[in-house]
């Protein structure tokens, strides 16, 4: 008898044993994505300016938008174009999740942590294209409040309007506002552009044949602004390359549109 009760309590002892190492362990990991995610932004940091420097390490986070016509790669041929002496490398993150769906999926986070990033983009704030709904935006003034906390420059990407709705241009630059608003980041104004950019050359195809992604012009425009966005340099004073599949009159054009934008509309408050 006193054999099968020391069996008992030995069985027990290590079911116990195993049963709170395990969930020690899934608490302790939950807890440590509590404290960094989960943060209040109250604090609105200042927005690091990395404008100047002598490594270019960006990186977009977004859904389908930041991996249209290979973006990244024309922002980094930009960014070496007009910063020949920097170091330059452009990445991006694109696993088509919004930014309220990327706060707890265990891999933001660690990409941001990654790399000693200079700026990060951040593109998928969800809106309403009936204008119906009102979406959040804590979620993403929770990823630049903790962008900046690493001294990394954050940029909000408004992407570009669907062909035939000129307005939703405004109007997603207006929801990036309000969060600019609530957590200083800069805003890229890339929808507004876009609608310049019809205005002044309305044959220039800048949408893809579905009208929501963008061809390949579309591309290039998108990344000159973000090249002056980054390094503070104008567009329109970046040399013609012929590695850009547009000619010399087109990409001059498109240069002088982008700093044109970003005169009107200045991305960042340094």
């Amino acid at each position: 008898m006193k054999l099968w009760k020391l069996a008992c309590l030995s069985f027990l002892s290590l079911l116990l044993i195993n049963c709170g190492s395990s969930s020690s362990s899934d608490n302790s990991k939950k807890t440590s994505e509590t404290i960094v995610i989960d943060q209040s932004p109250d604090e609105n940091l200042a927005i690091p300016d990395n404008t100047v420097v002598s490594s270019y390490q960006v990186l977009l986070i977004g859904n389908s938008h930041v991996a249209s016509n290979d973006l990244p790669a024309l922002i980094e041929r930009f960014i070496k174009l007009g910063k020949p002496n920097a170091k330059v490398s452009v990445e991006r993150l694109s696993n088509y999740n919004y930014l309220d769906n990327r706060i707890n999926d265990g891999v933001t986070l660690e990409e941001i942590e990654r790399k000693n990033w200079s700026h990060v983009v951040l593109q998928g704030q969800k809106y309403s294209q009936s204008k119906s709904v009102l979406y959040s935006t804590r979620e993403a003034e929770k990823w630049i409040y903790l962008i900046k906390q690493r001294g990394i420059t954050p940029i909000l990407f408004p992407e570009h309007p669907q062909r035939g709705s000129t307005w939703e241009a405004q109007y997603v630059h207006d929801i990036h506002l309000s969060i600019k608003n609530n957590q200083q980041s800069c805003v890229a104004p890339v929808g507004l552009g876009w609608n310049e950019v019809l205005s002044q050359l309305p044959d220039l195809t800048l949408h893809a044949p579905d009208g929501n992604h963008a061809a390949y012009a579309g591309s290039v425009f998108t990344a000159l602004v973000f090249y002056q966005v980054i390094t503070g340099e104008l567009a329109d004073a970046l040399p013609y390359s012929d590695k850009i599949k547009l000619d010399n009159s087109t990409q001059a054009r498109l240069g002088e549109i982008a700093s044109q934008i970003l005169d009107e509309y200045q991305a960042c408050d340094y």
